[in-house]
């Protein structure tokens, strides 16, 4: 998922993480996933607002999605755990 201030700004970060991803590490995850069994997966990109992420989550439950895979880049602050 991609949130940025406009739709435009997050489409231009999803353009530079396709530029510069790592095929082979990409096709090693794919086939991680493939082997790990029957999962759902879907790539959000471009959503920037956070009720439009909420929105789009809700969207992948209610389509039987159980487990979404995030990454986060230059994160400004760390991530902590949650309870």
């Amino acid at each position: 998922m991609i949130a940025r201030d406009t739709e435009a700004q997050a489409r231009e970060v999803l353009r530079e993480i396709v530029d510069k991803a790592d095929v082979q590490a990409v096709e090693g995850f794919r086939s991680a996933v493939r082997q790990a069994g029957p999962l759902r997966t879907a790539r959000v990109g471009g959503r920037t607002r956070s009720s439009q992420i909420a929105r789009r989550v809700v969207e992948y439950k209610r389509r039987g999605a159980n487990l979404l895979l995030l990454g986060f880049l230059h994160a400004a602050e760390p991530v902590g755990s949650f309870p």
